[in-house]
């Protein structure tokens, strides 16, 4: 017994040879990019920067452009991870350098919205800050302390043995 190939089923419902051949209906596919949402517009600007529907809809639906899109991933960052340090207001150069140093978004979130660097921020930590209100005030007409200063008051605050 040989068996036949699955024939379409014909519009009464019954298997056979009668059955319409696919050009007998017109099959449009869906533009996966549209059909998400996306204009056009963003679904062109997407493709010319190269980037699959899937990745495309990922980054669009976080509110990225592409080229935005393409800033993060250059830092080697994806669309949730880019969604989580521009939440805490970090650029991407700036994720990336928090990042590297080994900070969470929302462990950067005050350094960042402090003004401080990444090395800044872990030169502070590594003197006992865990926050920027940490910090002491840099007294009055300055705006900023070097962590080297710190030091020095602390020795000048330290009695001296003549003094004991």
């Amino acid at each position: 017994m040989t068996s036949s190939p699955i024939q379409p089923r014909e519009p009464n419902g019954r298997f056979g040879h009668q059955a319409h051949s696919p050009q007998d209906h017109e099959l449009v596919a869906a533009d996966p990019f549209t059909a998400s949402g996306m204009s056009d517009e963003d679904a062109a600007a997407w493709r010319m920067r190269g980037t699959d529907a899937d990745e495309a809809i990922a980054w669009n639906d976080r509110g990225f452009t592409p080229f935005e899109a393409a800033e993060w991933r250059r830092r080697w960052l994806g669309p949730d991870d880019a969604a989580q340090w521009n939440r805490v207001s970090a650029d991407p150069k700036t994720a990336s350098e928090y990042r590297a140093a080994g900070f969470s978004p929302e462990g950067a979130r005050d350094w960042i919205r402090e003004g401080f660097t990444a090395s800044d921020a872990q030169t502070w930590m590594s003197e006992g800050a865990s926050l920027p209100s940490d910090l002491p005030d840099p007294g009055p007409g300055r705006t900023e302390f070097d962590p080297s200063e710190i030091t020095v008051i602390e020795q000048i605050n330290e009695p001296r043995p003549e003094w004991a």
